[in-house]
């Protein structure tokens, strides 16, 4: 069956409900298809040992990765994606949410300009099994990648194998000359190919990611083939207890390795050895929100890829802070928050920590209210009353996806994103924070009255789905 699709050709920062966050920046829901773009896939083919959601039914974590490449919806169709783009005057007007109605979007987008289309394959099941996108030629460059997506499934475990084929040309491609360092014009055909095998326990927990590639510039070999390797194992939980990873290429071989261990949290204890801990806003937020049973300590040692240190971790909510035995290193304070149709998750980056004499802890029984709400040509920011209990960060990052009804029983999924303005921002853990959410930056889903996705935008983009 073939459905026309045409969509958003952007980068999200997707979002989803808590019980499923694994990562404070990149989130992702049941909305899937909206990374299922060969640009967004790159993504998803990098994912590793991070992407991993907590499965209830299996009370562990498992890896994201094969539900992150599933959308029910499309299951056992070819979806064609078209890509638009719309002026801002007409972006204005679509924006206009309380006059929404699918032929007033409809209309607004026959005014976009097409450029780039995507043919998405899923099978039976709703698993992706190809992505082809072609992008049309901006002044010199055009280009076409092809993704391909195998599965297979044995009793010790599962497979997933991924190729992205790509193949870009400049008309007119710039570079620089042997001859004198003069700058020389000629145009360009790239070509490369990337692999990447993952495979999988019988707990659905990725065992090893080994990623390889190889490119042509004009026929020529371009730069060398990279192969890698990771492998991974888990405690009975789904958490991480070690990581190693092996670069192979012609020139070296690099093998690093990290190892994590984790215990039970204990406030009396653990209070004693971190600081942070020590500060009555954090440890009344942590006494009266979280069942200890389901606080870990985790620390990791090796320093691959930053992980170095000791993380407090929610089963559900993942991180909620990263600790220091001392008190001026940088540490960090994770937060989710979710109302009756939005989830906010922020993160807060504090060098030392307020005075352990604070007498204005956070209060459980607080209630915030909104007391200001600033408009500037690319943001609203909302300002709420300050609660006690305040700690000063030197940066805050906020990430937040809202449900919002619209017309006709339809609905709107809204991602945001933004940081903190100043130097030094003041907050309330707890309480939403006071970040800047730009709205350059909103990226957002029409569902209809099934849920299913029918239109998506962004700045300057939009999509449908017929």
């Amino acid at each position: 069956m073939l459905r026309p699709l045409i969509l958003m050709f952007i980068l999200f920062s997707g979002k989803l409900t808590a019980q499923e966050a694994s990562h404070p920046s990149i989130w992702y829901d049941q909305f899937t298809a909206r990374d299922h773009f060969t640009s967004q896939l790159l993504n998803i083919m990098a994912t590793r040992d991070y992407g991993v959601i907590w499965d209830s039914l299996s009370d562990q974590y498992i890896s994201a990765m094969p539900k992150r490449l599933t959308y029910l919806p499309f299951a056992n169709q070819t979806i064609e994606v078209k890509m638009t783009e719309v002026d801002y005057r007409d972006e204005y007007q679509l924006q206009k949410w309380e006059l929404f109605s699918p032929e007033r979007m409809d209309s607004i987008f026959q005014l976009g300009k097409q450029v780039g289309e995507v043919t998405l394959k899923y099978d039976e099941l709703g698993r992706l099994i190809s992505s082809d996108e072609k992008l049309k030629p901006k002044s010199t460059y055009k280009s076409r990648r092809e993704f391909i997506i195998h599965y297979l499934e044995s009793d010790s475990g599962s497979v997933i194998n991924m190729e992205l084929w790509s193949r870009e040309f400049y008309w007119f491609a710039r570079y620089q000359s042997s001859y004198a360092g003069n700058f020389m014009y000629r145009p360009l055909r790239k070509r490369s190919v990337w692999k990447s095998y993952n495979q999988f326990d019988k707990n659905g927990l990725m065992s090893k990611h080994i990623s390889t590639s190889a490119s042509k510039l004009n026929q020529r070999e371009g730069s060398l083939p990279g192969n890698y390797i990771y492998d991974f194992t888990w405690d009975e939980k789904g958490r991480l207890l070690s990581e190693s990873y092996e670069s192979v290429n012609e020139e070296k071989t690099k093998v690093i390795a990290q190892s994590s261990k984790t215990r039970d949290f204990s406030m009396e204890r653990d209070s004693v050895l971190f600081p942070l801990l020590q500060v009555p806003s954090i440890a009344l937020w942590i006494n009266n929100n979280f069942d200890k049973k389901d606080l870990n300590l985790i620390e990791y040692t090796g320093g691959f890829k930053g992980k170095s240190g000791t993380f407090l971790e929610h089963k559900q909510h993942d991180k909620l802070l990263y600790l220091d035995t001392n008190v001026t290193p940088r540490q960090v304070l994770y937060q989710t928050l979710i109302d009756s149709n939005s989830i906010y998750r922020a993160v807060f980056q504090i060098v030392g920590h307020p005075s352990v004499l604070d007498t204005t802890p956070y209060d459980p029984d607080y209630k915030s209210h909104v007391i200001d709400t600033r408009y500037t040509q690319c943001s609203i920011e909302t300002i709420n009353s300050r609660p006690p209990g305040l700690i000063d960060a030197t940066k805050a990052d906020g990430f937040k996806r809202s449900i919002l009804p619209l017309n006709g029983g339809w609905s709107m999924a809204l991602y945001q994103r933004g940081a903190s303005d100043y130097p030094s921002t003041r907050f309330s853990v707890g309480y939403p924070p006071f970040i800047r959410l730009d709205v350059l930056n909103d990226e957002y889903l029409i569902l209809d009255s099934e849920g299913v996705i029918r239109y998506v935008g962004s700045h300057q983009k939009l999509a449908k789905v017929n």
